[in-house]
């Protein structure tokens, strides 16, 4: 760890004083990799949180495209039914016409057999 590296470096300054600016340089260097090793560790969980966020996002929108797809069935639904209800009108419609024309030639037959 760093700490061990930082106390090494203070027994070297103290029991070797002719090593003390390349110990300085090597302390300067663990210092720099301390603070980038601090930034590595900052932008992970920044990352993580960011990976977290994306994950939450993706389930609502699951969710969502779930409700969607149901919205969409139970509209099929209801248009089949009303493509159903239109074909038994139309078809209720024609026996109706058919009928009245019956009807109709009927009344005509007899109000020529009157005449």
């Amino acid at each position: 760890s760093f700490e061990f590296l930082f106390e090494k470096l203070m027994f070297e300054t103290e029991t070797k004083p002719d090593h003390s600016a390349e110990v300085e340089t090597t302390r300067n260097q663990l210092i720099y990799l301390q603070n980038q090793a601090t930034l590595a560790s900052n932008v992970e969980n920044d990352l993580k949180e960011k990976i977290n966020q994306l994950k939450e996002r993706e389930h609502e929108l699951k969710m969502e495209i779930s409700e969607r797809d149901q919205i969409i069935s139970t509209y099929k639904s209801k248009l089949q039914e009303t493509e159903a209800l239109i074909q038994n009108f139309e078809e209720n419609f024609f026996n109706l016409r058919t009928n009245l024309n019956e009807t109709l030639s009927a009344f005509q037959t007899y109000h020529d057999n009157c005449m």
